[in-house]
């Protein structure tokens, strides 16, 4: 098993820290600044979100995200 501390990591925003990568999935460290938005953005691999300090809303492309959107429909708000 892998551990970071990712409080100690010197992250710049919009500098992306690759910290592990395989074929099936990558540990990113990113700064985001407040009220930022990443934007459009596709990955290859698994992704697992973890929020160190603040708060984080996404969407996919499939309409599914957190918090759940508010046009979201019973079918959508399913967790797959």
């Amino acid at each position: 098993m892998n551990t970071w501390d990712i409080g100690s990591l010197e992250l710049r925003p919009r500098s992306p820290e690759i910290l592990y990568s395989t074929q099936d999935a990558r540990a990113t460290a990113l700064e985001i600044q407040a009220g930022a938005e990443l934007g459009d953005h596709q990955v290859h691999e698994r992704a697992w979100v973890t929020v160190v300090d603040g708060e984080l809303a996404f969407v996919t492309r499939r309409g599914r995200g957190w918090p759940e959107p508010p046009a979201a429909s019973a079918d959508s708000s399913r967790r797959s």
